[in-house]
């Protein structure tokens, strides 16, 4: 076990909010033997009232990061616990020259590494110091700061009473049955599922409880490394649900009752789960279970397959290439399905063409008669030989056809010598990759428009911004009208906009740190219809800072709050 010692030193800083609700932010340093953090810097954040502390602060929750995190009380993930949940919360910086994960006694997932002793000491002084009562630690954590919580449950099961994670991977085993409440979270097509569905499994064996959601992935993050490893703001929104709850249950004498006498049993997919609250069991019923288990396992392989929308939007039929994995058509068909189409498809994964080509005109035909029945229209899209087949096909159709058909990469030589007339109301459109351009020597005549895309085959961080072209801007006519009333309001936010100068710029961290967070409280409370409190806070916002310096923290939110003020006027 490592050394380490307590610096005498510490440093509160104190937020200002309103007369009622504050968070007091404060630093602890140790010394400590560990390589490259000889210096461990220690954040927390104590929630006041009234400029004591909050009994709800006996709660506390430690924010394991991740690899390489530093802004700590910046997003909103850390801060939620304590503005949203009267929660003490803490978190540390970790510093590395080089990634070793795997080495156990260096790197801070693990217990040989000394990091498990380091954070319990910070729990123990936040007691000490604001006067807590003892409860077990509540740890939170994503990527790999979800391994730390997860070993961290394994291994103090009589200091930890739950574990909330998105997207770790480097688990321990369990070799016996705790009262841990354990919630473990993946975004589909993450390589760090293989881990978690262990997990689970090696917990059931033991009689004990693993819930373990699946969520779509950050399209905000498309195309990046870890479009598919984040968590998402719907994973985010159950893991607060799911700590709430905790919360709850152990309010009477401050200990968790096991999860076979949590109050809540749900029945799901031929098992009993136990929920900690009602709201958790909402939470859970948002998820989109039906429409993971669809695409993963389809009842029937020859089904053609249908993702429809609470409100009847229009039909869009989705073709992927063979090539494409079951995860790049969880996110199309669920991004679209967002966008507010129903969304139809068919498996066409055998390598039999004429097989597949079967199944297309099926799903195509299925699609007609849905659009015709429903009056909407039916747009398509279709990949490689499913696109090809696509053109093909729609081209014989002289009526209740396809209004816009999108194509990419359709192996072009097999139809370049070909004359099609496409009917009148079909607008038709080719695209190609550069990569496959490139590639593929192209002889003889296009028979309907083409464009060669800067992208590659797996279109990267640019495709979805191509399906908001396709389907947001030219396709959906009331979406075109949201389109003109955004540009309006973004001209008008352009003749409202306040200077922001230079001096303006020159903030501290822990005032922009200040502002950020009262505009964040103040919006709040207007969405609550607590003027007073919002206007009073506002009030000594503005009284210590310029416009300026507000807007350069958050304009968007300053903008909404002082419009919001002027209507309450």
């Amino acid at each position: 076990m490592k050394k380490t010692a307590v610096l005498l030193f510490m440093s509160i800083l104190s937020l200002f909010c309103d007369d009622e609700f504050t968070v007091k932010r404060g630093e602890y340093t140790f010394t400590t033997e560990f390589e490259n953090n000889t210096t461990v810097t220690v954040f927390y954040a104590v929630p006041m009232k009234f400029n004591r502390i909050m009994s709800s602060a006996s709660n506390i929750v430690f924010c394991a990061p991740f690899v390489g995190e530093r802004k700590f009380f910046v997003r909103e993930f850390n801060n939620y616990f304590v503005k949203n949940m009267g929660c003490t919360v803490f978190t540390f910086e970790y510093k590395y020259k080089k990634e070793e994960p795997e080495n156990r006694t260096k790197w801070y997932y693990y217990k040989e590494s000394g990091w498990h002793d380091l954070m319990f000491k910070v729990q123990d002084k936040l007691i000490a110091d604001y006067g807590l009562d003892r409860k077990k630690l509540i740890i939170v954590g994503e990527s790999g700061g979800a391994s730390m919580a997860q070993q961290m449950g394994i291994y103090y099961p009589d200091k930890v009473d739950a574990v909330a994670v998105v997207g770790g991977a480097n688990y321990d085993k369990p070799t016996v049955k705790t009262d841990v409440a354990w919630l473990m979270i993946n975004t589909w097509g993450d390589d760090t599922k293989k881990a978690n569905d262990k997990f689970m499994e090696d917990s059931t064996a033991l009689n004990m409880q693993v819930l373990r959601p699946v969520t779509p992935p950050i399209y905000a993050n498309m195309g990046a490394q870890d479009f598919h490893h984040g968590a998402s703001k719907m994973a985010e929104e159950y893991l607060f649900e799911f700590v709430k709850g905790i919360i709850d249950l152990r309010k009477n004498n401050n200990k968790l009752p096991s999860a076979e006498k949590w109050p809540v049993k749900y029945s799901f997919e031929g098992k009993i789960l136990n929920f900690p609250s009602e709201g958790f069991r909402k939470k859970w019923e948002e998820l989109p279970h039906d429409f993971i288990k669809k695409t993963f396992y389809p009842s029937a392989k020859d089904d053609v397959m249908e993702y429809p929308v609470k409100k009847n939007g229009n039909i869009i039929l989705f073709l992927h290439d063979k090539k494409f994995t079951s995860t790049n058509l969880m996110d199309n068909i669920y991004y679209l399905q967002e966008l507010g189409y129903n969304v139809v498809t068919i498996d066409i994964s055998m390598d039999d063409y004429v097989i597949c080509k079967e199944r297309i005109i099926k799903a195509l035909d299925y699609s007609r008669n849905k659009a015709k029945q429903e009056n909407k229209k039916l747009y398509a899209v279709g990949f490689g030989e499913s696109g090809l087949t696509l053109l093909n096909e729609t081209a014989k159709i002289k009526e209740n056809g396809v209004k816009k058909l999108f194509v990419f990469n359709p192996v072009r030589n097999y139809y370049s010598e070909k004359t099609v007339n496409f009917p009148a109301d079909c607008e038709c459109k080719v695209y190609y990759t550069q990569d496959y351009w490139d590639d593929k020597p192209v002889t003889g005549k296009a028979w309907c428009n083409e464009e060669v895309l800067p992208l590659y085959d797996d279109f990267g961080r640019k495709w979805f911004k191509l399906l908001d072209a396709m389907f947001i801007e030219k396709v959906e006519d009331e979406r075109i009208e949201v389109k003109k009333e955004m540009k309006e309001k973004k001209v008008d936010e352009k003749k409202e906009e306040i200077v922001i100068g230079d001096k303006d710029r020159i903030l501290s961290t822990s005032q922009v740190d200040e502002i950020d967070r009262n505009l964040t409280t103040i919006e709040r409370f207007l969405m609550k219809k607590e003027t007073e409190i919002a206007k009073k806070m506002f009030e000594k916002l503005t009284a210590k800072y310029s416009d300026g310096n507000i807007a350069y923290v958050n304009a968007g939110t300053y903008k909404w709050i002082i419009k919001k003020m002027e209507d309450i006027k």
